[in-house]
């Protein structure tokens, strides 16, 4: 377990042997939940960067085709 201090910003860093097992860059974006009030607990998710060149071709259908007729229900 590793303890970090909170800045005068509220900000917090992660501690080195974490970002590494998780390959945690920066960018990569961090969403915080409270997970247990009483117990003054909190969840950390990672959500990684990508980069446009990444994602591209990631939602792509083989056989799927274009409607423009779908589109205007869309709006």
């Amino acid at each position: 377990m590793d303890i970090t201090t909170i800045s005068t910003k509220g900000q917090v860093t992660i501690p080195d042997s974490i970002r590494q097992e998780l390959n945690i860059k920066a960018g990569d974006k961090a969403f915080f939940s409270l997970h247990n009030p009483h117990t003054q607990e909190i969840r950390l998710k990672i959500i990684k960067h990508h980069s446009l060149n990444e994602l591209a071709g990631s939602l792509h259908r083989p056989g799927l085709k274009y409607d423009p007729n779908k589109e205007e229900t869309w709006v």
